[in-house]
């Protein structure tokens, strides 16, 4: 059996555990002695496991329940500290065992925000050195047709193409840093520069600054010589906030689609952050078509079964009819702070009241047990996170912060 100890959170907020498979009767309360300020805890059994409702009040005596939970209070303030009741060897072998694939998953998915994702631009702010024009004044090729999702290399309707002119270039502004890791870009079949058939050497920038490793036999800052219709993929460790494709010959630059792989450098930054407050990180989970939603369970965690065990967790709110209440912000933070046994959190948006603006903003957070956040799902409102629990190591919690590129300037590569 398990005990754990949990340190007293010193946030003025209220609990609320509950398994939605078993609402079961109330009942058991009592107290102890806990160290704090002037306030009182009050404790109810919900369910077979002892996890306790527990909600608090400005004023009165020290007191929280008798009865330890099984499963602690599940909240923790900088540490919690794990005890075995018996059976400790093996006790602490599944720790440390738990403990290992948890990194191994950290690993796995904090290396996939560092590789990102591709970005969709076509809203973005595209320009180039110029815009060749037709015989009647229109423009042939705006530079924007390089990111409207069309790759078509057969004709000019979905392609760049700038005047013939030296050093001609062509660029998109994301709006903020990013963390790239691969520019893709596709030059047009059947004309490819002045001379249609003869493409010009191209040099992929991030920031002003040319990509490194470009990978195949080439040399790193060396440009890159398509042939008429190819596609190329530049690897590109860069942080930085525009993506510039330019050639250094007297040419024509022709462009049918630029496609960018990365991460917000805002979102990595964050997840350091966390780690090294926490020890822990709060992944953000999105749906198939990347819209936020409710959590979907996966296998069971720590022999657990019957879907997501839950603790509501918030601030009681005289407008929501004493209902236990949180921001977005306040949701993720109580997530950073819960114990090991909570695997993530969801909010679901309470409907605001027209009439009462104090509750805009608000709404349930669950911290969720018993099964693995695997992804999320559809649900107006709602917004999913997993827990990831960061290396203990310093020495590898320091490689993961040289690839997330924290304190780099842009023009950088975190390579």
């Amino acid at each position: 059996m398990l005990s754990v100890i949990v340190l007293a959170s010193s946030l003025s907020l209220a609990f609320a555990f509950h398994n939605p498979n078993n609402p079961a009767a109330h009942g058991n309360t009592g107290s102890i002695d806990v160290d704090g300020g002037p306030q009182s805890l009050i404790a109810s059994r919900v369910d077979s496991r002892g996890a306790a409702f527990v909600s608090q009040s400005s004023s009165g005596s020290k007191h929280a329940e008798t009865e330890a939970s099984e499963a602690g209070r599940l909240m923790r303030s900088e540490k919690t500290e794990v005890v075995p009741s018996s059976g400790g060897a093996d006790t602490l072998r599944l720790l440390q065992q738990r403990r290992q694939a948890q990194e191994e998953e950290f690993a796995t998915e904090f290396g996939s925000m560092i590789d990102g994702e591709l970005i969709p631009m076509a809203n973005m702010n595209a320009q180039q050195s110029s815009t060749k024009a037709l015989e009647d004044g229109t423009e042939e090729g705006p530079a924007g047709k390089a990111i409207d999702g069309n790759a078509a290399t057969g004709s000019g309707v979905s392609c760049t193409k700038t005047k013939y002119e030296f050093k001609p270039w062509w660029e998109v502004d994301l709006g903020s840093a990013y963390h790239f890791s691969k520019v893709q870009f596709t030059v047009r079949k059947d004309e490819c520069g002045e001379q249609r058939e003869i493409c010009p050497p191209l040099k992929v920038m991030v920031d002003r600054t040319a990509c490194h490793d470009i990978g195949g036999s080439q040399n790193d800052w060396a440009d890159i010589t398509p042939a008429p219709g190819d596609t190329k993929d530049v690897n590109c460790p860069m942080v930085g906030q525009a993506i510039r494709i330019s050639t250094s010959a007297h040419d024509e630059l022709i462009l049918c689609e630029v496609k960018v792989w990365a991460s917000p450098q805002s979102l990595l930054e964050t997840a350091v952050t966390q780690c090294e407050s926490h020890s822990v990180l709060a992944q953000q989970m999105k749906t198939s078509s990347k819209t936020t939603g409710r959590c979907a369970a996966g296998q069971p965690s720590l022999g657990n079964e019957g879907g997501f065990r839950q603790l509501v967790v918030g601030q009681a709110n005289d407008q929501s009819g004493g209902e236990l209440q949180a921001t977005f912000e306040e949701c993720e933070e109580l997530l950073l702070k819960s114990d090991d046994l909570v695997e993530g959190a969801e909010w679901q948006e309470s409907p605001a009241s027209p009439a009462a603006e104090s509750t805009r903003g608000l709404g349930k957070c669950h911290l969720l047990m018993g099964q693995k956040v695997v992804g999320a799902e559809p649900a107006v409102g709602a917004r999913c996170f997993r827990k990831l629990h960061c290396p203990t190591d310093v020495t590898e919690m320091a490689k993961w912060k040289k690839r997330a590129g924290i304190g780099l300037k842009n023009g950088q590569s975190w390579r």
